[in-house]
């Protein structure tokens, strides 16, 4: 005859066991015949002997869980997306960040951070640095989106590439150059 163990636990040789973390059993077991189920991808278990598919709850926002996850914690957004919601249960998370903006694991918005001042983004970017510098005869405030420079145009002013506002030309001196006159470099 077969012991029977209660929920949370199943039969390990002859005694019960609780089930590990990132798992649980819902309804007792007689024999071993019930085995720890994984958590659903959404949710973690963090603790022994989960008695239910709800585990220990959902993943939280900026964090994603697949199925057997034993940690809240464990699976960061990764650099260039984030999550916005919880229970999410991919590493695609809630999508790649907005143009003219970047994030790091674990991020929670699309905007999370600006682009630097200088340099634009398009979506998805993992650093400051985002996409590459603003091109010569453009400047680049913080959170540019890619090619939306401001164009730089008059002989008082030039924008190399890399600007993130129109500098001044020296006294004595005029810019000139690029496709139009609203262009200079």
């Amino acid at each position: 005859f077969f012991k029977a163990c209660p929920p949370g636990s199943t039969m390990s040789g002859p005694t019960c066991s609780e089930c590990p973390k990132g798992t649980y059993q819902a309804g007792g077991s007689a024999g071993g015949e019930d085995e720890c189920t994984d958590c659903p991808a959404g949710r973690y278990g963090d603790s022994l002997g989960l008695k239910s598919p709800l585990c220990s709850g959902e993943c939280p926002k900026g964090y994603y869980c697949p199925s057997g996850t034993s940690s809240r914690l464990q699976y960061p957004c990764p650099a260039g997306t984030y999550g916005s919601a919880t229970g999410l249960t991919s590493s695609a998370c809630s999508g790649l960040t907005s143009a003219g903006y970047y994030s790091t694991s674990g991020a929670v918005s699309a905007t999370e951070y600006p682009c630097a001042a200088g340099r634009y983004g398009s979506g998805g970017q993992t650093n400051s640095q985002c996409s590459g510098p603003c091109p010569a005869g453009q400047y680049c405030a913080q959170g540019t989106s890619s090619g939306s420079g401001v164009s730089c145009g008059s002989a008082a002013v030039f924008c190399p590439e890399g600007s993130s506002a129109p500098s001044n030309v020296a006294d004595g001196y005029y810019s000139f150059g690029g496709a139009s006159s609203a262009v200079r470099t």
